[in-house]
């Protein structure tokens, strides 16, 4: 069986992107032949569809210089209130869909597309944390919406696989992407949730979908950050900064001592001028009340606002571009984590360190802990004030405590079992 895997995301920056889409494809690709690969954001800003008065290449042309002179964004306004289409990619997945087959002879991109969902046996899309409710819909989830649509109309088997489904926790549910989203996992022959939360939300919303939880793709990593993960790392961390060694992540971080990871949030990434003395407050508090030094991680691009607390503070920070089996053993070695960021989480679960979680865009930060076993479950707030950042100081000491404790590290083991479970349930429900 030929499975086409749509949205990969190691083309990111983001260390859980690049993660979990390569531990999927390998999870898959253990059972399936993977005959084809779609990243996330594909053609994202690049396949203008139809002028009403331009050839497709000039307008593709002048469609990515909007943003560089106002002429060309003027221009491409004008032609959108004529009916021109500058993205195939709609509200309505159906719609999308349809764009895609409608356009595929004339424009080459989209062809490349269809041919991909054509000529596979089956399709499996990599849902990762797109399906949040936001408003406006997120480009991606609605991309990734339309390609089940596709593959639905033209008769191939469709999974979406290693996903979570949330209302946004800032402007509520999107209703109408909700129902859209119901509709479109219908089709699915096989929906995988990374948590139990996601298969209430997808019961709620769309009963009688094919919905199954299994943990997040990374958990099969488990063998790789299970025994010593020391023995992986060089003793100075200078030697895992990525090129261009720029001199502010050159600081010689002694990753053979004991040591704290704080990471991003992405709910504080929204309001960055909140984030950094938020930060920096809870950076100082860490040094001052744990024996340990502390390393910024930027796990994220969002999370450039970490650039200027390591500054601040004068705190080393491992930069976003490390490469991703280094970065997660940096996780996994350390003592404890505080972050509210989800799949650097797993990382450092996957070593036997423990997590303190900070707020962020959507629920999964709460149901990992529950995944991972957590007895007691609490988020704090993903712009600490004072008062819960020395909190956060006394539940950092007591993660560094329970770190390498067995029941986390027996935890791990499970959800990594029960990923391998994920080719049998697309064997099982193939056709």
């Amino acid at each position: 069986m030929d499975l086409l895997y749509v949205g990969d995301n190691r083309n990111r920056e983001n260390w859980g992107c690049r993660g979990t889409s390569i531990s999927l494809y390998g999870v898959l690709d253990e059972e399936f032949s993977i005959g084809g690969v779609v990243d996330g954001e594909y053609a994202a800003g690049e396949t203008p569809i139809r002028s009403k008065l331009l050839s497709p290449e000039w307008f593709r042309k002048i469609t990515r210089r909007r943003d560089r002179h106002p002429v060309f964004g003027y221009y491409v306004a004008t032609e959108e209130l004529l009916g021109a289409e500058t993205d195939f990619v709609s509200e309505d997945p159906r719609r999308s869909a349809r764009t895609i087959y409608d356009r595929r002879e004339e424009n080459a991109r989209l062809g490349e597309l269809y041919d991909a969902v054509a000529d596979s046996d089956g399709v499996v899309i990599n849902g990762e944390g797109d399906m949040i409710f936001t408003t406006p819909p997120r480009r991606k989830l609605l991309f990734l919406l339309s390609v089940v649509e596709l593959a639905d109309a033209l008769g191939k088997p469709v999974y979406y696989l290693n996903a979570m489904i949330s209302d946004c926790p800032v402007d509520g549910r999107n209703e109408r992407t909700a129902a859209q989203a119901a509709r479109t996992l219908r089709k699915c022959n096989a929906v995988t949730l990374r948590d139990p939360r996601s298969l209430e939300l997808l019961e709620e919303l769309a009963p009688g979908a094919e919905g199954y939880f299994v943990p997040d793709a990374l958990f099969s990593w488990h063998d790789r950050y299970a025994g010593d993960v020391s023995r992986q790392l060089p003793d100075d961390g200078d030697f895992i900064v990525p090129f261009p060694e720029d001199e502010k992540y050159l600081n010689g971080f002694d990753l053979s001592a004991p040591y704290v990871c704080v990471g991003g949030s992405s709910l504080a990434q929204r309001e960055p001028e909140r984030a950094i003395p938020a930060y920096e407050g809870l950076v100082g508090e860490l040094r001052e009340g744990l024996d340990r030094e502390v390393l910024l991680v930027q796990t994220s691009p969002s999370d450039r606002f970490l650039e200027a607390v390591a500054d601040r503070t004068g705190t080393p920070i491992l930069p976003v571009e490390t490469p991703v089996l280094a970065a997660g053993g940096v996780l996994a070695n350390a003592d404890a984590l505080v972050s509210g960021r989800y799949h650097p989480s797993i990382f450092a679960s996957l070593g036997g360190t423990r997590c303190v979680f900070l707020g962020s865009n959507s629920h999964k930060t709460r149901s990992l802990q529950k995944v991972l076993g957590y007895e007691d479950r609490r988020e704090f707030g993903g712009f600490p004030s004072a008062d819960e950042r020395r909190e956060i100081v006394v539940a950092t000491e007591d993660a560094i405590e329970k770190s390498g404790d067995p029941a986390l590290r027996e935890t791990v083991e499970e959800r990594a079992a029960e990923v391998r479970e994920l080719p049998g349930i697309v064997a099982d429900h193939w056709g």
